[in-house]
């Protein structure tokens, strides 16, 4: 992903942003000028734009709310970033991200925006952080009306591979339709989700390690091979259960894996515990985890 800077001197959108600890102002504007997206060799304007300015060891927050009636909060703590950074969110439309590049197979965004994150210090890019920050999106109720609510995701665009990346680790407050990451980087992000599942009819279907046994023609009292236990090993084995990464281990990932069976290529992301096959002992793996 490119991110082009045409240095205009004109306000194409200006927010007041919230709090005091920093300030918009249209000199910030007219020294990074105009942000743009390019996405498959297309650019593209932004809805809308916020510049947010932190001093180095300074706590603060500000927010965005788009046109569709969601919105996007940005938290720093004081040891996030040690010297002053310009911070800049951009708004991009669904119809013209989706132009460019697809979705994850079997999600859809909530809502119909899209945030590109970029940083400045020194009037240059700023890619890292000292610690984390907090992103918290903000969905409509009528948003997520066809939405497995519970399984919603923060998703990032991976430009160097092409490919939309699950932001593990998402808070979803479903009471006040928010849905928080702790993060470090930069990048295109957009909210997801799955269609049409109702959560009853996916545990109906989820297969057990009985049946599946039975289904799969494997010996009756296959073992179920030790797990680790420390919670480091333990917080690995989940993240590689969740074999299409969208942050919840179901019928989606049961069925990756079966499409998988017996395969023996490297990198398989249905090779759950790396052993060079997909086989029973992936199988059960992906039991213990089921629902998470």
């Amino acid at each position: 992903m490119i991110r082009k800077l045409c240095l205009i001197f004109t306000i194409l959108y200006l927010v007041i942003p919230l709090g005091t600890l920093a300030q918009t102002t249209e000199v910030a504007l007219s020294i990074y000028g105009a942000p743009s997206l390019t996405l498959g060799g297309i650019v593209f304007s932004p809805l809308q734009t916020i510049i947010q300015s932190f001093s180095a060891f300074t706590a603060g927050s500000f927010s965005l709310t788009s046109q569709d009636g969601s919105s996007i909060s940005i938290l720093f703590s004081d040891q996030t970033t040690s010297v002053p950074v310009d911070f800049i969110v951009s708004s991009y439309s669904k119809s013209d991200i989706l132009s460019a590049i697809s979705l994850p197979a079997g999600l859809d965004i909530i809502g119909d925006t899209f945030y590109d994150l970029t940083a400045f210090y020194n009037q240059a890019f700023k890619t890292s952080f000292d610690d984390d920050f907090i992103v918290e999106f903000h969905y409509t109720s009528e948003q997520v009306t066809n939405f497995i609510e519970a399984n919603l995701g923060a998703y990032s665009w991976d430009s160097s591979q092409g490919v939309w990346v699950s932001s593990f680790g998402s808070i979803i407050d479903q009471v006040n339709n928010t849905l928080s990451i702790s993060i470090d980087h930069l990048t295109l992000f957009g909210i997801f989700g799955q269609i049409g599942v109702e959560e009853e009819e996916d545990e109906r279907i989820a297969p057990r390690i009985e049946e599946g046994i039975a289904v799969l023609g494997l010996p009756a009292g296959s073992s179920v091979p030790p797990l680790p236990s420390s919670p480091v090993q333990e917080l690995l084995r989940q993240i590689q259960a969740d074999i299409n990464q969208d942050n919840k281990i179901d019928i989606l990932d049961f069925n990756m894996l079966i499409a998988n069976w017996w395969k023996t290529n490297p990198n398989n992301p249905a090779d759950i515990n790396n052993d060079g096959v997909v086989d029973i002992f992936d199988f059960n793996l992906l039991m213990v985890d089921w629902d998470l």
